[in-house]
């Protein structure tokens, strides 16, 4: 009878630990739960208010978006600037909603443009704007894409530039689950445009912005720096969190399926975490301040456990995952994962932006 009465507990425990456990589709990864001994996290810039995006110009230029007050701010030479570059309007109140992404121009040196992200009021939606960095203050806003449909939570916020020169976003559901499977919406979909905002010719479906479609909430995006393939976190909440590579035209089946369905309708995520780790936005390491094996890794930050994971992808496609491992333990939820100029890892908390240090020989 006591025998019988501990299994329960033993089979509930068990289930505790698959639940921080990811699964790689065609077999689960070692997962590594403690920290890299050799890595260590270096405070840049403390007592920031919720610092939701980086973008570095050069290591002695380092902008930054703030999610709640819309403010876009520059780091210089080491030293916060007091006064914004400019201020977006943005609702008021806490959630997933606010001044979300902020990227450069790839070729900012000459056209000064910066490319913002965030939820507007009255009425809320979601769009993009373009501003021009002109003598310390971002200027002329023009609005390349407008009238997204916003919520408090679920609304994505990946932006990035492609390899080919066209800006990718990242949009939620905004808590409407039949959207993304619905082609005509822009909600629930990674979108891709010209640098003004138009629709470029060789899109997947003709006059359509949609790249792919069936997501849930994509809030990270980055490119493979020798493939240029897309990579797209997608947060499912408690029905699990994704790592996906992005086809064109590719469907990622939200909201019937979150994690490996395969059911050939939908394409499966390289990784899927069984609980709700948030992630929130990653980069491609490239840098030459770490060891070689570490050198064009993944590297997601985690918003619920406050950790920056290390996806290594199996040579030479790079199309599936060999391994996951926790890199290092951030103090507090990582909302932003960029590499900086100087060859560091950088990553920001809802207070600080910090650099990682590598510390071995």
């Amino acid at each position: 009878m006591g025998h019988r009465s501990r299994v329960p507990v033993i089979f509930l425990a068990l289930l505790a630990l698959l639940a921080a456990v990811p699964l790689a589709v065609g077999g689960p990864p070692r997962a590594r739960q403690a920290p890299h001994p050799h890595f260590e996290v270096q405070p840049v810039w403390q007592n920031l208010n919720y610092p939701s995006a980086l973008a570095f110009e050069s290591d002695r230029r380092i902008f930054f978006a703030e999610r709640h007050t819309g403010r876009i701010r520059l780091i210089e030479r080491g030293v916060l600037r007091p006064d914004p570059l400019a201020t977006l309007e943005v609702p008021a109140g806490p959630g997933e909603q606010g001044l979300l992404a902020l990227v450069l121009h790839p070729d900012f040196a000459t056209r000064r443009f910066l490319y913002a992200y965030h939820t507007a009021p009255a009425p809320l939606r979601n769009r993009i704007v373009r501003l021009r960095e002109r003598d310390g203050r971002a200027e002329d806003p023009r609005v390349i894409l407008d009238g997204i449909p916003a919520a408090p939570f679920r609304n994505g916020g990946g932006l990035r530039f492609g390899p080919d020169g066209r800006l990718y976003a990242g949009v939620g559901d905004a808590g409407d689950p039949a959207a993304p499977q619905d082609p005509a919406v822009p909600l629930g979909k990674i979108l891709r445009m010209n640098p003004n905002g138009s629709i470029p010719g060789d899109n997947p479906q003709p006059g359509s912005l949609v790249y792919a479609l069936g997501i849930r909430n994509a809030s990270g995006l980055s490119f493979h720096p020798l493939t240029g393939r897309l990579f797209a976190t997608d947060s499912g909440g408690d029905r699990g969190e994704e790592l996906n590579l992005i086809l064109p035209g590719g469907n990622y089946g939200w909201p019937k399926v979150m994690g490996p369905g395969r059911d050939a309708r939908f394409i499966d995520p390289l990784l899927t975490y069984r609980s709700a780790a948030g992630p929130s936005t990653m980069a491609f390491y490239t840098g030459l301040r770490y060891p070689p094996a570490f050198r064009f890794n993944l590297y997601v930050g985690e918003q619920a456990t406050g950790v920056i994971r290390r996806v290594l992808l199996r040579y030479p496609e790079y199309a599936q995952v060999e391994r996951d491992e926790v890199l290092i333990q951030a103090p507090g939820p990582v909302v932003e994962v960029a590499e900086g100029p100087d060859g560091y890892l950088y990553f920001t908390t809802p207070t600080g932006i910090y650099r990682v240090i590598y510390t071995g020989k």
